[in-house]
């Protein structure tokens, strides 16, 4: 209760709520267990734990900056759309300017955190706001291959981490950028399935648009699982994990080839749907399995 007797509890409850919805934390949280992972993996004695540290303070803010400014360039065709009509640029609840100046802040922040620590890292942050934010974004209204190049920045925050604590790139990290980018097509083709009708009232360019059955969306979520599932394999021959993770990526891959294959066969609410969670329960557990396996090494026996 504020001086005027009223109370200010509510307000503050907003605020919060509002910010919440500004930066995203969940999709952060996303990306930042993937940079972790990949920090795991490039240095699994965790010889430099403060390295890890400001890595993944400098993908938390780059993403969150991300998130704001996309935001900010998307509140028009947001407001045309249930998903996000309630979002707080399109309620009013924050101005363009602010919400200009946080997302700016935030991602020069993330920038120069990364920078600090390793300029490849630095860099391939800017790489990712730029792709983000000047060809993904403005190529939704455009093209269908805005999933593509949407994809590119996600696929990033990996080989951050993996950068941050050697200092460079490898033919590792770019395995690690080759999982992520393959897992997203069938996670974005569930959602522009289930949120067809918003996308098209938004005038948003996505594949689901011209598929009016959904049949070329399901191809491609079918074939993106099946690729993908090999791929995460890689990381045993590779030397990058053993047969706890081997045996977790295969049953793991397996299942959400299974998704995939239910929706590709029946594209309708409950199959987009069963996909969808399929694709968030694949990645944080794939995720988590590497983290642990780097961290503890095969259980039994290793290919290594």
């Amino acid at each position: 209760m504020n001086r005027a007797g009223t109370f200010t509890a509510p307000r503050e409850a907003a605020a919060t709520s509002n910010l919440a919805a500004l930066l995203r934390p969940r999709l952060s949280m996303m990306a930042v267990l993937s940079g972790v992972v990949g920090a795991f993996l490039a240095d699994p004695a965790l010889g430099s734990p403060w390295r890890l540290f400001f890595a993944t303070a400098g993908i938390a803010l780059a993403t969150a900056g991300g998130s704001v400014l996309n935001q900010l360039l998307e509140r028009r065709t947001d407001a045309l759309m249930e998903r996000t009509a309630d979002r707080p640029l399109v309620t009013g609840a924050w101005s363009p300017t602010s919400a200009g100046w946080l997302g700016g802040a935030l991602s020069v922040a993330g920038v120069a955190v990364l920078w600090a620590v390793a300029p490849v890292a630095g860099a391939l942050c800017v790489a990712a706001l730029v792709l983000y934010l000047a060809a993904y974004t403005p190529l939704k209204r455009v093209s269908t291959l805005n999933t593509v190049v949407g994809a590119i920045p996600g696929a990033l925050p990996p080989v951050m981490g993996w950068a941050a604590m050697t200092g460079g790139l490898s033919n590792e990290a770019l395995l690690l950028f080759g999982i992520v980018f393959l897992w997203q097509f069938p996670h974005f083709m569930a959602i522009a399935w289930l949120h067809r009708d918003d996308y098209r009232r938004a005038g948003l360019v996505m594949l689901s648009l011209h598929d009016e059955d959904g049949a070329a969306a399901g191809r491609q979520a079918l074939v993106y699982a099946c690729a993908l599932l090999p791929v995460t394999l890689f990381l045993v021959p590779g030397g990058m994990a053993g047969t706890a993770y081997f045996a977790g990526a295969l049953v793991l891959g397996t299942l959400y080839v299974l998704a995939a294959g239910r929706f590709a066969r029946r594209r309708t609410h409950s199959t987009a749907k069963g996909l969808l969670l399929a694709s968030v329960a694949h990645l944080g557990l794939l995720l988590t399995f590497m983290a642990l396996d780097a961290r503890t090494g095969a259980l039994d026996w290793t290919l290594r």
